[in-house]
């Protein structure tokens, strides 16, 4: 059902452009490619997801998109719907480390 409504690609699409590239870096690709969606909707307990908004948070200051100051990412989302909107509201580095990323990662890193 979402192929009807929605442009969906996976990794499998791409294979004639990915021949001669180590399978285990498909990871690596996916997560790039994720980072520059419209919206994401990741997992809150996966560093894969945290690494993707990292990326995001990345592009989000270079861009000056919406939030960027405040290291708040618009459209980017986590799953179970308790911490669905845990990315668009700044947060100071607090445990569980692992579970998500802080705009520190990504705020201010030039005026070091």
């Amino acid at each position: 059902p979402l192929r009807q409504v929605y442009d969906l690609k996976f990794i499998g699409d791409f294979g004639d452009m990915l021949k001669g590239i180590n399978p285990q870096l498909f990871g690596l690709a996916e997560q790039i490619v994720a980072s520059r969606s419209r919206v994401f909707f990741g997992t809150y307990y996966s560093s894969f997801s945290a690494y993707i908004a990292r990326l995001r948070g990345y592009y989000s200051v270079k861009e000056n998109q919406p939030g960027h100051t405040s290291g708040a990412l618009q459209n980017t989302y986590y799953l179970p719907s308790k911490w669905k909107r845990e990315m668009s509201i700044y947060q100071a580095v607090h445990v569980p480390f692992y579970a998500r990323e802080f705009p520190i990662a990504w705020r201010d890193i030039d005026k070091l």
